[in-house]
C-alpha cells in the first residue's frame, strides 16, 4: 500500500499543477464498512434515529462550510505531509438524549449527551483488538479527504451496520485509508477510550489567494 506522500505524488504527476486540491481529489474508492455487535461499542444504548441525526450534524456544520474542499486530517501527534490546510482529530458529532438511563445513580459515568456519536479519528490510535475487521493497510498519522466524503462514509455505516444489523461500525476513508469514520453509543466504553478531540464548532476558515498560498485563521462558527 503506497504512503500518503507517494499517493499524492503519483496524482500530481498526472494532474494539472495549477491546483493542489484538484490534483489530490479523485472519486472515492468503493469501501465497505466493518460492523460489530460488541457491548463495548453499543452499550448502554444507541438509537438509529440519533445516529442519522448525528450524521446530519456533519452535513449542517463542517459539511456545509467546507463541502468538497480537501484537508489533511491529522492525529493529535501526527506529522503533516502536504501543504493542504489541516483538520485535527478526533472530531465528534453527537445526537439524542438518554434521560431514562441518566437517572440511574449506579452509572455515574454516563455523559447524558446523546445515544449516538460519529467519531472521525485516525485509525492508528486504536489497538487492533478494538476494531472489527482491523485494517490491513499501513496506517498513517495523517490523510487527505473531504467532509463530503466523510459524510457519505458515515451514512454508509448507518445503513449497513446500524439500520440493517442493529450494530455499530466504522469505515476507512482517505487517500491511504487511514481515517476512521466510526458510529457508536455515546457513552460506550469504546467512545470513552478515544482521546478528547476538537469541537467541530471550532473550525478553520480557509482563504486561498491568487498565489495559491493557504492562509488559515481560527474561527468559531457559533
Amino acid at each position: 500500500m503506497p504512503t500518503l506522500a507517494a499517493s499524492l505524488c503519483l496524482l500530481l504527476i498526472s494532474a494539472p499543477t495549477s491546483s493542489l486540491a484538484a490534483a489530490v481529489r479523485k472519486p472515492p474508492p468503493e469501501r465497505e464498512p466493518a460492523c460489530t455487535g460488541s457491548y463495548d461499542w453499543l452499550s448502554p444504548r444507541m438509537d438509529a434515529a440519533d445516529c442519522a441525526a448525528a450524521i446530519e450534524k456533519i452535513g449542517r456544520s463542517d459539511g456545509a462550510r467546507y463541502g468538497n474542499r480537501q484537508f489533511e486530517f491529522v492525529g493529535r501527534s501526527g506529522v503533516r505531509k502536504t501543504p493542504l490546510p489541516p483538520m485535527h482529530t478526533p472530531r465528534r458529532y453527537t445526537a439524542g438524549e438518554i434521560k431514562d438511563v441518566c437517572l440511574e445513580v449506579a452509572k455515574p459515568r454516563l455523559t447524558c449527551a446523546g445515544t449516538c456519536t460519529v467519531v472521525i479519528a485516525m485509525l492508528n490510535i486504536f489497538p487492533e483488538a478494538d476494531l472489527p475487521d482491523p485494517p490491513k493497510n499501513p496506517l498513517g498519522s495523517s490523510d487527505v479527504t473531504t467532509f463530503h466524503d466523510l459524510y457519505l462514509a458515515a451514512d454508509n455505516v448507518l445503513h449497513h451496520c446500524v439500520t440493517w444489523l442493529q450494530q455499530a461500525g466504522y469505515q476507512q476513508e482517505g487517500v491511504v485509508a487511514s481515517i476512521g469514520v466510526l458510529l457508536m453509543a455515546t457513552d460506550s466504553l469504546e467512545n470513552h477510550s478515544i482521546p478528547p478531540g476538537v469541537n467541530p464548532a471550532d473550525t478553520l476558515d480557509v482563504k486561498i489567494n491568487v498565489l495559491n498560498r493557504v492562509e488559515l485563521r481560527r474561527t468559531n462558527s457559533n
